[in-house]
């Protein structure tokens, strides 16, 4: 839907760029796909046909993209009160929002996701995390050891606080160290288990100009290490590897070392019965954490799965079931609620820039013809 002329105030431009600024949202490897269709008050947002439903499987890739569609939402809010603009969200779940679509001259099936509206209040002041949007990314160097001051840490919690029913929580002590074995547990699953492995694998694009995807320079892998690492993607080899504990070196490669040596360890919980509704909630307090951060020239790196897989069930052939029960029950006793999404943060002075910045695909490809 292009409407050609606007009887709202609101003009074609200023929708442009607030739907522009959803598609620099972080989402898992990088692979949010969804639409936006231009009414002339609001911006619609549709699921991509293949959104998994999570009624019997991929219950974690389900949750991953609603926190990715909470964090797109969080960026368009924040752009538009830099235009001078109110939002009001409808977010939409369920079968009765279903619809029958056109896209690329062939009938589809979307789900609609959520319906921001637009109105102009007097003097609204812009969020400042809005100019945070673009530069923005993730950092999977090993961080510089310096503490993050106690100021910085209140600012954060903040920024994820201005989301109802969201908090920041900083692991420390004890904490921090059954979170860090946690974090490695769920690391390693994600090489023992073929689903996963090919999750994984899958995700990595081995050419930089790729739209979708994780580009492996992004993964910040040692020079020594990434003709081993390219071959771990064959599931034969890493079958044979990880009967030698190859998984659990992995894992403690991938998670635990990283998350051990950083200054500081954070998890986003959510206060919500509603597993739809408390990832959508996750994905709007991290963006804002993370934009906070990177105001702040604090670095950060997402470690999603042990708070995620827990979301699986015994359809998705994914990570075991006595795995899913530990990771489950730890961030209980951890949080005493839901925890989303663990995070390693530290200053970027000190620490060596991201090799790459993951791309996007142009504005035009989220439009439906």
């Amino acid at each position: 839907m292009q409407p050609a002329n606007l009887s709202f105030p609101l003009h074609r431009t200023q929708l442009e760029s607030i739907a522009e600024s959803g598609r620099w949202a972080p989402s898992a490897d990088n692979g949010l796909d969804y639409s936006v269709e231009y009414a002339p008050d609001a911006l619609h947002l549709w699921a991509a046909p293949d959104f998994p439903d999570g009624e019997q499987s991929q219950r974690h890739r389900r949750v991953l993209g609603l926190m990715a569609f909470g964090a797109a939402v969080e960026n368009m809010q924040l752009r538009a009160s830099e235009l001078g603009w109110r939002t009001t969200i409808d977010w939409a779940w369920g079968d009765e929002q279903l619809a029958t679509g056109t896209v690329n001259g062939l009938p589809v099936q979307r789900r609609r996701m959520a319906r921001i509206a637009f109105d102009q209040v007097a003097g609204l002041a812009p969020d400042p995390l809005a100019q945070a949007i673009m530069t923005r990314q993730t950092n999977r160097h090993f961080y510089s050891r310096k503490p993050l001051a106690p100021a910085q840490q209140m600012a954060l919690g903040a920024a994820a606080a201005a989301v109802g029913g969201a908090q920041l929580i900083w692991l420390q002590g004890k904490e921090r160290k059954k979170a860090l074995e946690l974090i490695w547990l769920a690391e390693s699953e994600r090489f023992l288990r073929r689903s996963l492995h090919e999750e994984l694998f899958s995700a990595i694009q081995w050419h930089s100009s790729a739209a979708h995807g994780l580009p492996w320079q992004s993964l910040e892998i040692e020079a020594l290490m990434r003709p081993a690492f390219r071959a771990l993607r064959h599931w034969p080899l890493m079958r044979r590897l990880n009967h030698l504990g190859m998984h659990r070196l992995l894992g403690f490669r991938a998670g635990y070392w990283p998350c051990w040596q950083a200054p500081a360890l954070g998890v986003v919980v959510v206060s919500s019965s509603e597993p739809a509704s408390g990832a959508r909630l996750a994905g709007q307090a991290f963006e804002r954490i993370w934009l906070s951060a990177t105001l702040q020239r604090l670095v950060l790196q997402p470690m999603a799965a042990s708070t995620v897989l827990p979301f699986q069930n015994e359809a998705d052939q994914g990570a075991s079931h006595a795995t899913r029960q530990t990771l489950q029950q730890g961030w209980q006793q951890l949080v005493g609620d839901r925890a989303f999404m663990v995070f390693r943060i530290g200053h970027a002075d000190g620490t060596p820039a991201a090799s790459f910045k993951t791309q996007r695909r142009s504005l035009t490809e989220f439009i439906p013809i």
